[in-house]
C-alpha cells in the first residue's frame, strides 16, 4: 500500500516487511480537484485543492490567463476566464517552471 499524508510531506509504504515512511523535501505540484468542475461559457470561480502550490502560482484554463487568489499550499481560489463550450485543459506553474497540466479540468457549458 502506498499512501501520502495530507500535507503531502511524506510518503508512507507499506508491504509485508513492514512500513517505510519516505519525507519529501517540498510537495509536488499537482492539482487534487476543481470544484465546482462545470462553468458557465462566460468564466466561473472555483476552487483549487492540491499540492505545491505558491504565492505567485500561475493558472491557465484553456491557454488563457485566469486570476488565482493563494489560500494556502494545497488551496487557490481561481477565476476561470470565458471560454467556448467543450472541456477546457488547466495548467498550474511555480515560479521555478515547475508546472502540472489537469486535461478536461473544467467542463464549460452555456
Amino acid at each position: 500500500m502506498i499512501a501520502l499524508d495530507s500535507n503531502a510531506e511524506h510518503v508512507f509504504l507499506s508491504d509485508s516487511k513492514g512500513l517505510t515512511v519516505l519525507g519529501l523535501a517540498a510537495a509536488p505540484l499537482a492539482i487534487g480537484s476543481v470544484s465546482p468542475s462545470i462553468a458557465s461559457t462566460n468564466g466561473a470561480t472555483f476552487k483549487l485543492r492540491g499540492s505545491g502550490f505558491q504565492p505567485s502560482t500561475v493558472v491557465t484554463v484553456g491557454g488563457k490567463a485566469a486570476t488565482s487568489v493563494f489560500f494556502d499550499s494545497n488551496t487557490l481560489q481561481v477565476t476561470a476566464p470565458a471560454q467556448p463550450a467543450g472541456a477546457a485543459p488547466m495548467v498550474v506553474q511555480n515560479p521555478d517552471g515547475e508546472n502540472y497540466k489537469l486535461d478536461a479540468a473544467i467542463l464549460y457549458q452555456r
